[in-house]
């Protein structure tokens, strides 16, 4: 072949890689969502090998996936039946959906209940279908990317997350969120500190009911037997006013509980 640049006597001067490692503050956000009962799904354009490594140092995936049970003989069928952590590539999903969309379905529902689950090499498409997959399985479905191929999916899901920095206008218009940090780390602080939210609102209401279920019973004993009142009712909304709301309001600044990132997530009905 001829080319318009030499190729011969050239001297060897030395061998330059580029790594680009996950941040720091990554892996133990990931243990952080597994303890709090929160499936992390790694949905990435890179090849399976890749998005697999990447996958073991952020601690997504810990067991043996398909490929290794491939490597000891298994056929890909019966790999990704035994394996409790897959790797899917893209193509797969494309293959699983050629015969009818109901089968397709079926095999990407069976594949996100897995309790490890990457997906590599997938197109927006198909980030849309393991999106809406995890929807029919039952899950609150939370989906983070910058890219304008990953807009799809954020809108569909139930709280779509963009990035702030490298995030593309698209799918900063499409999220609910935006990281300013573009940290994957902030989304786990969001969780922890909505459910500190979550549990001081309840302790504010539950503090406001015991308390005022009690001072309304004098009311009801002059209505029901005729019990004078000890107290009047300006003298009560004046023990109510400096004896409740200071309280109340202190609850609403409590510190989180030690177990609140242990906890399994509230279903949407939950109260």
């Amino acid at each position: 072949d001829n080319f318009n640049f030499p190729m011969e006597d050239f001297v060897f001067v030395g061998l330059l890689s580029l790594m680009d490692p996950p941040k720091e503050t990554v892996p133990f956000a990931v243990k952080k969502c597994k303890s709090a009962g929160i499936k992390v799904i790694m949905v990435t354009g890179d090849q399976p090998p890749t998005a697999a490594a990447i996958a073991k140092q952020v601690n997504i995936i810990s067991l043996k996936t398909n490929e290794d049970y491939k490597e000891e003989g298994y056929t890909s069928a019966e790999a990704l039946e035994k394996a409790r952590a897959i790797v899917i590539h893209g193509d797969m999903i494309a293959k699983a959906f050629e015969e009818s969309e109901e089968e397709g379905g079926k095999t990407l529902l069976t594949w996100v209940k897995k309790p490890q689950v990457v997906f590599a090499r997938t197109t927006p498409a198909q980030k849309l279908l393991i999106v809406k997959a995890c929807q029919e399985s039952g899950s609150i479905v939370g989906v983070t990317g910058d890219g304008v191929n990953d807009s799809p999916a954020i809108k569909q899901a139930d709280i779509g997350i963009s990035m702030g920095i490298s995030g593309s206008d698209v799918t900063k218009d499409a999220a609910d969120m935006v990281l300013l940090n573009d940290d994957f780390a902030s989304i786990v602080d969001g969780i922890e500190e909505g459910r500190k939210i979550f549990d001081n609102l309840k302790k504010t209401v539950v503090y406001l009911l015991t308390s005022n279920m009690t001072e309304i019973w004098p009311f009801l004993a002059l209505i029901l037997i005729q019990i004078p009142l000890p107290l009047s009712n300006i003298f009560m909304l004046c023990i109510c006013v400096g004896t409740d709301i200071y309280p109340a309001i202190s609850l609403a600044y409590e510190e989180s509980e030690f177990d609140i990132m242990t906890r399994k997530p509230r279903k949407i009905d939950d109260h």
